[in-house]
C-alpha cells in the first residue's frame, strides 16, 4: 500500500504535464509570434511611417497629372510597392491615379472607372 501511495504525486505530476502540452498544442502557445512585417494587413499607421512623401504631396501629384476633384485617397501596398491610390472626379468622368509614395511617381492613370455620382 506505501508503494501504492508513492504513485499518487507521480501520476499527478504526469497528468499535469500532459495537460500543459495538450493546451498548448491547442492554443498554439509554442508557437513563434510573427514580427510586424510578417503579418498581412499592416495598419495604416505602420504603412503611413513607410511613405516617404505624406497624403497632401500625394494629392498634388495626382491632381498635376489628373485635374479634378478628390473623391477619395488610400495608402496600400500592391506587389511589395507602397502606393496612394487616388480617386478623382473630372466632370463626370471617375479616374484613379495610383502614385508611388516614396518616389512620388505617378504609376498609372486609369480611366475606365465609371462615371463620378454628383
Amino acid at each position: 500500500m506505501k508503494r501504492h501511495l508513492r504513485m499518487r504525486p507521480r501520476l499527478c505530476l504526469t497528468l499535469a504535464y500532459a495537460t500543459v502540452l495538450a493546451f498548448s498544442f491547442a492554443t498554439g502557445a509554442d508557437a513563434k509570434p510573427k514580427a510586424p512585417e510578417e503579418n498581412t494587413a499592416a495598419t495604416p499607421v505602420s504603412l503611413t511611417k513607410q511613405a516617404k512623401i505624406n497624403m497632401e504631396q500625394a494629392e498634388s501629384i495626382a491632381l498635376k497629372a489628373v485635374p479634378g476633384k478628390v473623391r477619395r485617397i488610400e495608402l496600400e501596398t500592391d506587389d511589395g510597392v507602397l502606393i496612394y491610390e487616388i480617386i478623382i472626379c473630372q466632370g463626370r468622368i471617375k479616374k484613379e491615379v495610383r502614385v508611388d509614395a516614396n518616389s512620388g511617381n505617378v504609376l498609372e492613370i486609369d480611366k475606365k472607372l465609371g462615371k463620378c455620382d454628383d
